[in-house]
C-alpha cells in the first residue's frame, strides 16, 4: 500500500497532465510504500529534474525563559517539505510547508522551471543515466554537434506541416488499425507538445525528447514504429 492516498496520487499526476508544457508520459511517478517519502516525480529525459515530497522534521529556535539567560532551546515542528531540480533561482531548492495540497500545489511551478531551463540553457544528453542510450546520444552528438543550435523559422514551418500530415494518416487510419480514441487522443497530444516546444527546445533536446515520447506509445502504427524505434529515421523523417 502507498504511503499516499489514492486521491492524493491522482491530484498529483492530474497537476502534472494539465501542463502546457509536457505529457504525463515525460515523467516517472514513484510512490514509495515506506518511509518518509511520500511522492518523487523524475523527468525522464534528464533524470537530475526531480521534484520529491517528503515528511520531515524541523527545528525551531526559542528562547529560555530563564532570566538573564543567553540559553537556547528547540522546538520540533513536522512538515511536508518539497525538494526540487530545478528551483525557482537554484539548481536545486528545498521548502517547508504545512499542507500536502501546498506541495502538489507547487508542481505547476516546477513544470515552468524545467520549461524555462530547457530553453534558456544548454543540456548535455551525455548526462543521461541510461546507458542503454548511447546509441543515441552518439547519433544525436554526431548530426547537432552544437548544443546551442536551434531550429530556424523555415525549419519550424516545415517540420509543423510534417507533424500535421502525420496527424492527418494516423486519423484515417484509426478505423482500419482499430486505433482506440484514447490511443489517438494521446498522439494528438504528443503532436501538439512537439510541435509548441520546435520554438522553444534547441534541436538535439527536441529530437530526444519527441523520440522518448513516441517510444512510450503501445501501438503497432507502422510509420510511428519507424520513428519511434530509430532516432536516424526520426531525423530523416523531419529533416
Amino acid at each position: 500500500m502507498y504511503n499516499l492516498r489514492n486521491n492524493k496520487i491522482i491530484k498529483i499526476q492530474d497537476e502534472v497532465d494539465k501542463s502546457k508544457y509536457f505529457t504525463l508520459d515525460d515523467f516517472e511517478f514513484i510512490f514509495p510504500t515506506n518511509g518518509t517519502k511520500l511522492v518523487e516525480i523524475i523527468f525522464i529525459p534528464f533524470e537530475n529534474y526531480r521534484f520529491i515530497i517528503q515528511e520531515a522534521e524541523v527545528k525551531k529556535e526559542k528562547k529560555s525563559g530563564l532570566a538573564m539567560s543567553l540559553a537556547f532551546s528547540y522546538d520540533v515542528e513536522d512538515v511536508i517539505q518539497i525538494i526540487e531540480s530545478p528551483g525557482n533561482y537554484k539548481n536545486t531548492e528545498r521548502t517547508n510547508h504545512k499542507s500536502i495540497d501546498t506541495c502538489i500545489s507547487q508542481i505547476n511551478d516546477w513544470l515552468y522551471n524545467i520549461q524555462s531551463e530547457l530553453s534558456n540553457t544548454t543540456i548535455d544528453i551525455n548526462n543521461i543515466a541510461d546507458e542503454t542510450l548511447q546509441d543515441i546520444k552518439d547519433i544525436l552528438n554526431q548530426q547537432f554537434p552544437d548544443d546551442k543550435e536551434i531550429f530556424t523559422k523555415e525549419e519550424i514551418a516545415e517540420i509543423t506541416k510534417k507533424l500535421e500530415n502525420l496527424q492527418e494518416q494516423i486519423d484515417n487510419l484509426e478505423e482500419e488499425l482499430k486505433i482506440s480514441k484514447e490511443d489517438n487522443i494521446k498522439i494528438k497530444n504528443i503532436i501538439e507538445q512537439s510541435t509548441s516546444n520546435l520554438s522553444i527546445y534547441p534541436k538535439k533536446s527536441w529530437y530526444f525528447t519527441t523520440l522518448n515520447k513516441f517510444k512510450r506509445i503501445n501501438n503497432d502504427i507502422n510509420i510511428l514504429i519507424e520513428l519511434k524505434d530509430n532516432i536516424t529515421n526520426m531525423i530523416d523523417y523531419f529533416k
